[in-house]
């Protein structure tokens, strides 16, 4: 895992390596154990190394060809790379080191772009080509490393972080539209960032980028193409599961500094310790415990003492919330979640002892473990059988339900409340595309709260012009899946899972040079569970049964463990942070240079903090708020360049 820069200049500027060697420096803490620079005439890159594999000086980068034609600058691993070096090595390639870089370099040399296909791995890399008088910048398949651009009729930059771009002169310009996203989802979904100007390569694609400034981008690997179904029954699937996570977890185990893991006592971080175990005997795992009622860091020391690993737990702190303004200097892109002070903590521990951890992330997606999923799985189902019923009928049977019903059926850590009841109210009654009724069940910010949050001349001018729910519905008009399900988990893999979850975890695990491998994103996984029928991931309110089959019967885990429902899971600011937390919020959303922003009509916010009994809902809008004024001073405002 390293950090990567790079320039291409149209306009007959030379790239100055010093420079971008300079810049680089803003993401060392992506890479602390090497540096180097490279340039030639208008082409220049910059890297900052984490080594990994091959700890040798021979993994030094910008690394360049055996006959000087090529020079790679790489993020990230590609799992596969001994079997794509043996092939390479049959056509005569030799090699100095025992990276992946190197083996990329020789790939895309001897196949051109058709070699990203045959990689299995997360990645972001440059290759700059002599012969071909060009830059081809990847992402791999599901966006797990990023990759940021800058590009006007001048210049073309790229990153692994923005901080690094911003200090090349990229202006921190707000994205004014974007903040529609930002409010109605917590994180901004698709290419575009809060940053004006400043994108992101997407998930599955690769540019071509000519010294003449023309810009080809193209598709290798598409979520839309993973839609045919596969007559599988539930034994034949289970194994062939069992199969393609048994390999991606050993795949990601493959390093020459040891392994760790992340473990939460759930069922999807849980069996991935469990693997890991078979296949090497000292594996060390670590929990954040919450310090309130949803601790479970029992349930992880019930698993780390039943399959024979060490677990190192320890517990947030009341003051951890001084931690958030850290965290979004690494985040960068702002997401209006209060897990982001845990996952810095629990990063920073394993950090200390290991360079490498697995994570359960990407479980929830491909398995349809989010609640909002299971929601709009079964409501679909019954507006299809029942259209009158469900649009008249069942929204004033649900409004008359008790509340204690609504609390079993979503298990947050908080309350729901009646905001919350409310929108699955109005789920029920929509009628609207499946995109808008995504929106109003997993949306912070209704309209009509947007209208009333924002300053009028705002909403008018960069709000209300901006429909939240346009690139889902984008992404959903093109989807050819048969399944219902299987669409909502593949809108989830594109933009929730990419923008919010791998975004998160890249950013705050890099904070303290920590990579973070996820078995469950493997491609090949992906794909197969993306062509499953419905009945063999989730059945009534179970879900991820095909992951609880294939571990029944191998003693791997215990029995609870495995049949344990799934929970949502929430930080209940309320009730993790001590009290001097509502003053550090009132603070910060009453202060000067919020007002001054012209963007909040204040009342709103003023009536959102004054209210006795908040609920669910009203806390994660007051945390978005509170996450976005810490970016904009951050950022907007210059206090990235006091770190």
């Amino acid at each position: 895992m390293c950090g990567i820069l790079g320039a291409i200049y149209f306009n007959g500027q030379r790239a100055d390596a010093g420079e971008l060697l300079r810049a680089a420096q803003w993401m060392k803490h992506r890479g602390p154990d090497d540096e180097g620079s490279w340039a030639k005439e208008s082409v220049g890159f910059a890297h900052k190394r984490l080594s990994i594999l091959d700890l040798s000086y021979a993994g030094h980068q910008p690394m360049v060809s055996a006959d000087g034609q090529s020079v790679i600058i790489y993020n990230g691993e590609c799992y596969n790379f001994k079997e794509l070096r043996a092939d390479l090595e049959q056509k005569g390639y030799t090699f100095r080191s025992h990276t992946d870089t190197e083996v990329i370099l020789y790939g895309i040399e001897e196949y051109g772009t058709g070699f990203i296909s045959k990689m299995n791995g997360m990645f972001s890399f440059a290759i700059w080509s002599q012969k071909r008088n060009e830059l081809l910048l990847v992402r791999d398949r599901l966006g797990v490393k990023p990759l940021y651009i800058y590009h006007d009729r001048e210049k073309l930059f790229f990153s692994s972080e923005i901080k690094p771009l911003l200090s090349l002169g990229v202006p921190a310009t707000l994205n004014e539209k974007m903040l529609s996203f930002f409010f109605s989802l917590r994180y901004c979904p698709g290419d575009e960032t809060l940053f004006k100007g400043i994108a992101k390569l997407s998930p599955g694609h690769f540019m071509k980028i000519k010294k003449n400034g023309s810009v080809e981008k193209q598709c290798y690997w598409s979520l839309l193409d993973c839609w045919d179904v596969a007559p599988y029954t539930l034994a034949q699937a289970k194994d062939r599961f069992y199969e393609l996570f048994s390999s991606a977890v050993s795949l990601r185990q493959i390093a020459d500094v040891p392994v760790g893991a992340f473990l939460s006592g759930g069922i999807d971080s849980s069996a991935i310790v469990a693997l890991m175990k078979k296949n090497e005997p000292n594996v060390e795992s670590f929990t954040i415990g919450m310090g309130s009622d949803i601790d479970e860091s029992y349930a992880a020391k019930r698993v780390a003492d039943f399959v024979g690993i060490r677990n190192d737990t320890f517990a947030l702190q009341k003051g951890d919330y001084r931690l958030y303004e850290k965290a979004l200097w690494h985040l960068e892109e702002p997401i209006g979640d209060s897990i982001i002070a845990p996952t810095y903590l629990l990063a920073q521990r394993a950090a200390q002892r290991l360079k490498v951890v697995e994570l359960g992330e990407g479980a929830d997606e491909i398995l349809g473990g989010y609640i909002h999923q299971l929601a709009l799985t079964y409501g679909e189902s019954f507006k299809t059988h029942f259209p009158l019923l469900s649009s008249r009928v069942i929204p004033s049977v649900a409004r008359m339900m008790p509340q204690v019903f609504w609390e079993k059926v979503f298990p947050y850590p908080a309350q729901l409340g009646a905001s919350g009841v409310a929108k699955v109210v109005d789920y029920l009654k929509n009628t609207d595309k499946l995109a808008k009724r995504y929106l109003g069940l997993a949306g912070l910010f209704e309209e009509s709260e947007k209208q009333s949050l924002f300053a009028e001349k705002f909403y008018r001018d960069a709000i209300a012009p901006t429909d939240a729910s346009s690139v889902f519905d984008q992404f959903l008009s093109k989807q050819k899946n048969p399944i219902f399900q299987n669409r909502l988990l593949a809108l989830d893999l594109r933009y929730w899972n990419t923008d919010y979850t791998l975004l998160r975890m890249d950013k705050l695990t890099m904070a303290h040079s920590l990579e973070a491998r996820v078995p469950y994103l493997d491609y090949r996984l992906v794909e197969f569970c993306l062509k499953l029928p419905r009945e063999l991931k989730t059945k009534g309110f179970k879900q991820k049964i095909l992951l609880r089959e294939a571990l029944k019967g191998k003693n791997l885990l215990p029995q609870e463990t495995i049949a344990a429902r799934k929970k949502a899971f929430y930080l209940p600011i309320e009730k993790c942070f001590d009290e001097k937390f509502q003053g550090y919020m009132k603070d910060v959303l009453l202060s000067d240079s919020l007002r001054q922003r012209d963007i909040f009509n204040m009342r709103s916010i003023e009536k959102l903090l004054s209210a006795s009994n908040r609920e669910l809902v009203n806390n994660k809008q007051l945390m978005a708020l509170l996450v976005f004024e810490l970016w904009a001073r951050m950022f907007l405002d210059g206090g990235w360049k006091k770190d």
